[in-house]
């Protein structure tokens, strides 16, 4: 057995102890069998999957009512995969008691996908599906799951990819890439110590240079906690790279956000930065207790490649 090999082995086994243990309470399932879900007529129900094709100008909805507690912190988690799309508007929309809003771009194989939130109020409220896009794209979807979260859970946030059959990742999208071309893309990660799957940013600028983003679906973030943002990261050629967990808030007076500057390289090294939550009282936008990720990189006329992997937010101290 070589180095890499045994180092890989070691590592996973440490990944699963890290990992695996969850207190997570489920608060609901799926069983599309024994639910009355509320679906528009482009939705059909087999066994334990809900399917449905795109009518271009419309939003088809797919959904159920949900109870939340106040002040807790949700994981909804599903399984899904789309055919047949050819526009790139083409999107899965989720919805969650007509507060928290999620996107996600087509996939060609079986996925899971996640989206946290914390609750503000209690109540129930419809857990909402909806289909958008241009092209008449086929969708499917099962094993729909809310978790609260515990204490626990919420000490270690892992974005690593393993759960995305791509081609592109569920959990980021590119922002504002008007004088860009370029995707991405899930990638296997042979060369890394943990092996697994990345996230391949491709990008070039169609004139000049143009700075170019990648933006995360939220994070959990509580006020006050200590963090550490971390992840692998390589490039091709060399490049200046910036990683932010950022709260912007549409009509806020003040920008909570925190990052660092760094050099990405052709070996993969590991980035990290710390970091305290915000003051709700200097930023009361940030009572929603999340943040979403950005990777920011300047794009020329020649292609860049960057790959991201192994992305953590861990809680520091107790």
């Amino acid at each position: 057995m070589n180095c890499m090999k045994l180092q890989k082995i070691l590592f996973l086994a440490a990944a699963g102890t890290l990992f695996g243990a969850t207190g997570a309470e489920t608060v609901f399932s799926s069983d599309f069998a024994a639910q009355k879900w509320n679906r528009a007529p482009a939705w059909t129900i087999e066994g334990d999957t809900a399917k449905a094709t795109q009518i271009p100008g419309k939003w088809p909805a797919l959904s159920y009512p949900v109870s939340l507690e106040k002040n807790n912190f949700y994981r909804c988690s599903f399984q899904y995969k789309t055919s047949g799309s050819t526009d790139s508007s083409d999107k899965l929309l989720l919805h969650v008691h007509k507060k928290y809003h999620f996107s996600y771009p087509p996939v060609t194989e079986w996925t899971t996908s996640y989206a946290y939130f914390h609750a503000a109020d209690s109540g129930k409220g419809d857990l909402m599906f909806q289909l958008e896009g241009k092209s008449p794209f086929q969708l499917q979807i099962r094993k729909i799951q809310v978790e609260k979260l515990s204490a626990d859970d919420r000490k270690r946030i892992r974005v690593d990819f393993a759960s995305d059959n791509g081609p592109m990742p569920a959990f980021f999208r590119k922002h504002f890439w008007k004088n860009a071309e370029g995707s991405l893309q899930v990638v296997p990660a042979e060369d890394h110590i943990e092996g697994g799957k990345a996230m391949r940013i491709t990008a070039r600028a169609k004139t000049g240079k143009t700075q170019l983003s990648v933006y995360s679906l939220h994070l959990p973030l509580e006020p006050g906690k200590r963090y550490r943002l971390s992840l692998w990261a390589k490039a091709d050629p060399q490049t200046p790279f910036s990683f932010y967990i950022d709260g912007y808030v549409s009509g806020q007076k003040k920008h909570w956000y925190k990052g660092t500057r760094t050099k990405l390289t052709a070996r993969w090294e590991k980035q990290s930065m710390e970091f305290s939550g915000p003051a709700v009282a200097e930023y009361p936008q940030m009572a929603k207790q999340t943040a979403y990720l950005v990777f920011s990189f300047p794009a020329e006329e020649s292609e860049k490649t960057i790959q991201i992997h192994s992305v953590e937010l861990e809680q520091l101290g107790k």
